[in-house]
């Protein structure tokens, strides 16, 4: 596993849990569940001014029942009983653009200021045991890459006169379905004293056309959902992402549905030059291309 790790360039990973503590856990779920929560709690707490948000948008793949994520978190912060609460769940990677994209649709209709919250538990994914005594590539590979984190954004009215990072004047998401063939290339289910949790190296040789297909050729700024350094290499030499962008965010391992969302924050403190149409691209399961267009950046 650490060859693994190395050669896709990830030199750290980041556990909520500790490792050692999960050690004799059965209750993934629960792991998963916990996790989540404690990350989106720290995250919502750098959001100014929280308590004048009027809708709280939650995206995550953790076991959760209900009440959901969104209700918990709207306790335990104590946001405002008229705050709406929704929850996005097991939409992988590509749920933070689904959870912007419902966030933009809420200042559409008549919200002043929507926080989008991302919090997923890979790490502690991979830290489950393998059941099977002779674990496939794909069960390996899942748990090499994964680490735990979480990040949020508020986007708000134009009129509100609250500071922002950037503007833009549309938002426009785009999926593709990749084919029923790829519906078990990315797994992940509770099982009874673990979890089932793989994913296919058929992805890495897909990617390209699958995003090109969804791209067009456009231009633009991409940001996009870090993988393994193949992946990257991939879409690279494809000239779907720069140079420079390509290896941001990748030395953390994958953080699931908030990693696109880092990707961002960390290209702008980079001071990467935005154009008037900014690209989020993510990869989720299903397999599933998802493209968050935001049209007339400035």
């Amino acid at each position: 596993m650490r060859v693994i790790g190395e050669t896709a360039d990830i030199l750290r990973r980041h556990f909520e849990i500790a490792p050692e503590e999960l050690e004799g856990r059965t209750d993934w779920a629960t792991v998963l569940s916990e996790a989540s929560h404690r990350m989106a709690l720290r995250a919502l707490g750098g959001v100014p001014d929280l308590m004048n948000l009027d809708a709280l948008v939650v995206v995550s793949s953790s076991f959760f029942g209900y009440p959901g994520l969104a209700r918990r978190l709207q306790v335990a912060l104590r946001l405002p009983e008229e705050c709406t609460c929704l929850d996005i769940g097991n939409a992988g990677c590509v749920g933070a653009t689904q959870g912007w994209y419902v966030a933009d649709a809420l200042l559409q209709r008549g919200h002043r200021r929507v926080c989008v919250v991302a919090s997923d538990a890979v790490g502690a994914m991979a830290c489950s045991p393998i059941e099977s005594p002779s674990p496939s590539v794909e069960e390996i590979v899942a748990r090499c890459l994964g680490s735990d984190g979480a990040a949020a954004v508020v986007l708000h009215a134009t009129d509100t006169r609250e500071k922002s990072l950037f503007a833009y004047r549309a938002c426009k998401l785009r999926t593709r379905l990749w084919g029923t063939e790829t519906l078990d290339w990315n797994v992940l289910r509770a099982t009874q004293n673990s979890l089932d949790f793989r994913i296919a190296k058929e992805i890495r040789d897909r990617v390209v056309p699958e995003a090109s297909a969804i791209l067009k050729g456009d231009p633009g700024t991409v940001f996009l959902h870090p993988g393994g350094r193949a992946l990257l290499d991939h879409l690279q030499d494809a000239g779907i992402v720069g140079t420079e962008l390509a290896r941001t965010d990748l030395e953390d391992g994958n953080f699931g549905s908030s990693a696109v969302l880092r990707v961002l924050a960390r290209g702008l403190e980079r001071g990467v030059p935005l154009e008037s149409t900014v690209f989020l691209v993510t990869f989720g399961p299903g397999k599933a291309t998802s493209v968050l267009e935001l049209q007339g950046v400035g």
